[in-house]
């Protein structure tokens, strides 16, 4: 069994604000490398490590976008307005209020 905490999240991306993407991948294929069965991830259900390839392969995705808009010089406000991702994480639910739509924009 591993906890990833934030690492890997179920309920889809997280805010990359804070990240260091290249750590973010070898973080990932490293956790990918190890033995377990059960992953109980930061955000969302508890999963496998099927999840957190799904989260890597997701998570790549985006990066490719934001670097081929960064190629064809797309102006910065154009590619953020672009470029988005389910955000299941900051979302309300009938149990969670969730962030004010100002917040899930700025992680977008």
């Amino acid at each position: 069994m591993l906890f990833s905490g934030d690492n890997v999240c179920e309920s889809d991306l997280p805010s990359f604000q804070d990240s260091r993407i290249s750590s973010l991948f070898e973080t990932l294929d490293y956790i990918l490398s190890l033995d377990f069965e059960i992953l109980v991830p930061g955000r969302g259900e508890v999963g496998t490590k099927g999840t957190v390839q799904t989260f890597r392969d997701q998570a790549q995705a985006l990066v490719r976008q934001v670097q081929e808009a960064i190629r064809a010089e797309v102006p910065r406000e154009k590619a953020a307005a672009r470029i988005r991702f389910e955000d299941r994480i900051h979302t309300g639910t009938p149990s969670y209020v969730g962030y004010p739509d100002d917040l899930i924009e700025e992680f977008q």
